[in-house]
């Protein structure tokens, strides 16, 4: 979820670094479907729109998370890895 947030920050604060972290979740994300096929699991993925989650705890989050990293392009990636104690 973290690189969700990222690029929301990449669209507000236009920081390079923020768009490499975006493609390379992307690309993560396109093996997990690649996998997710192969071995005929089900994508638990709904709807797959950026920053719609159907867990409404995650929802609340990545909301949250989004709305402290609008504040400042240093709170933008900080957040990702300062909540909860750990990177998302």
């Amino acid at each position: 979820m973290p690189w969700l947030q990222i690029l929301q920050a990449h669209r507000k604060w236009v920081v390079p670094v923020f768009n490499y972290i975006v493609l390379a979740e992307q690309q993560y994300m396109s093996m997990i479907k690649v996998l997710l096929d192969k071995y005929t699991i089900k994508d638990p993925v709904q709807d797959d729109t950026a920053g719609v989650f159907a867990d409404p705890e995650m929802q609340k989050l990545y909301e949250v998370l989004v709305e402290k990293g609008r504040k400042s392009v240093v709170d933008a990636p900080a957040d990702g890895y300062d909540h909860r104690g750990s990177r998302h």
